[in-house]
């Protein structure tokens, strides 16, 4: 218990925006739902803990703000994961392009964890159909490729953006089977779900 609650203040200390650093972990941990959620517009310690504990167990609450959002009345049902399905492989990525999310699931088809997602635009769509992992890499280099064509990008020459905070495709690189295609992380996560891609799985 006393890991889970030094990884719990780790957390929530790492991903904060820099105003919230005045709140102190023991009050984030000893937080508790008292049957009201607050309607104010600041960093509430039972939205940072929920988010955490919704994130660790793998069923991504998005940005981890310690701010409600738009969901704030709203009744929800979360999963409880024992210790056992947490650590089932994945087997299959599922990518639902209607309703941008992404879901993994283990061999047997027990979901193992579930993302909001970016998915696509009208001018770069994501592929649809089976497609194969090829690769995943940790901590990617980006590099880009001029016949990509992306909108907003001026340059006409390739270039590279190394490992590390402002990398576009974030922590992760999961390359897909389709030339140039993948599902990854990203540098801006409030923009999840309510940004397109340039046809990757964001």
């Amino acid at each position: 218990m006393k890991q889970w609650i030094v990884a719990l203040e780790l957390t929530a200390l790492l991903q904060l925006p820099a105003a919230a650093t005045e709140l102190k972990p023991d009050v984030i941990n000893a937080t508790t739902f008292t049957g009201k959620l607050s309607s104010e517009d600041r960093i509430n310690p039972l939205a940072v803990k929920v988010q955490v504990l919704l994130d660790r167990a793998r069923f991504s609450p998005g940005e981890i703000d310690g701010r409600f959002g738009d969901r704030v009345g709203d009744k929800i049902n979360v999963v409880s994961l024992s210790a056992d399905k947490q650590s089932s492989k994945v087997s299959r990525i599922e990518v639902d392009k209607g309703r941008e999310t992404v879901r993994t699931l283990a061999r047997d088809g027990t979901l193992v964890a579930f993302y909001p997602a970016s998915v696509g635009s009208e001018e770069k769509p994501t592929p649809s159909g089976t497609l194969k992992v090829v690769s995943i890499q940790p901590n990617p280099t980006y590099r880009y490729d001029p016949k990509y064509k992306f909108k907003g990008v001026g340059s006409t020459k390739p270039f590279t953006i190394n490992a590390g905070p402002n990398n576009p495709v974030g922590t992760m690189w999961i390359g897909l089977s389709e030339n140039g295609y993948g599902i990854h992380g990203t540098a801006e996560l409030s923009r999840v779900s309510k940004s397109e891609s340039h046809g990757c799985v964001r």
